[in-house]
């Protein structure tokens, strides 16, 4: 004689928010471009050296397209003077997906992955900058948790935690760093500054109560 037992239990359930990736992935744009010399501006001898820095300026959600305008920044060294070349050219790109809806969020960093340069002749230049992008788009959704089963004495309850991302807004933010830098004893005085680079590392972020704390080190050459 085989006898069935029946548990009845009721389980306690939570809603909770939680982001779901919809689509991700990378692409690239080519932004190639002809660069005049202004007329203030000498004779271009040779390229000593070529920066570029892109940011990502807009991004939007409609029908089913992620629509990103970005920037591109170069900073072009050369001789015979040493003069450089302060400029920058706007890009486009649109990612494309069946499974993006208007009220998703679009996350997009933007970076150089070639920058490359010939020299026309002494008054212009062609530039190529391939700038990669890697995408996130996620919907935030509604889902309900079992956290807790009652009148479950006779049962074994097996439980797991589980680690849910919840986005609680986006914003980007500009803020300026200030610092007076002498030159150190022993080398020459500076007649006139050429080029600056800058670079931020060991950075460090803390949420507290309605604000992010950021730190960090700018290392300057």
């Amino acid at each position: 004689r085989k006898e069935r037992i029946i548990l009845i239990m009721e389980l306690v359930k939570e809603n909770v928010t939680v982001n779901q990736v919809s689509c991700k992935g990378d692409t690239q744009v080519l932004v190639d471009e002809d660069i005049i010399v202004p007329d203030v501006k000498p004779d271009i001898l040779k390229i000593l050296q070529l920066d570029a820095v892109s940011c990502i300026t807009n991004k939007e959600i409609t029908n089913g397209r992620v629509n990103v305008t970005g920037r591109v920044d170069l900073k072009i060294l050369y001789i015979p003077d040493s003069d450089s070349i302060i400029t920058s050219f706007d890009f486009t790109q649109n990612v494309d997906s069946k499974n993006i809806t208007d009220d998703m969020t679009a996350i997009i960093m933007a970076n150089v992955d070639r920058a490359e340069f010939s020299l026309i002749n002494s008054r212009k230049l062609r530039i190529k900058v391939i700038v990669g992008l890697d995408y996130e788009v996620v919907a935030e959704k509604n889902v309900e948790i079992a956290v807790e089963a009652e009148d479950c004495d006779n049962a074994e309850l097996l439980k797991e935690n589980v680690k849910l991302q919840n986005c609680i807004g986006l914003t980007e933010t500009e803020f300026s760093v200030k610092e007076s830098i002498e030159v150190p004893n022993g080398q020459t005085s500076i007649n006139e500054i050429l080029k600056v680079d800058t670079k931020i590392s060991d950075s460090e972020y803390k949420a507290v109560t309605g604000k992010i704390v950021v730190k960090g080190e700018i290392s300057v050459c």
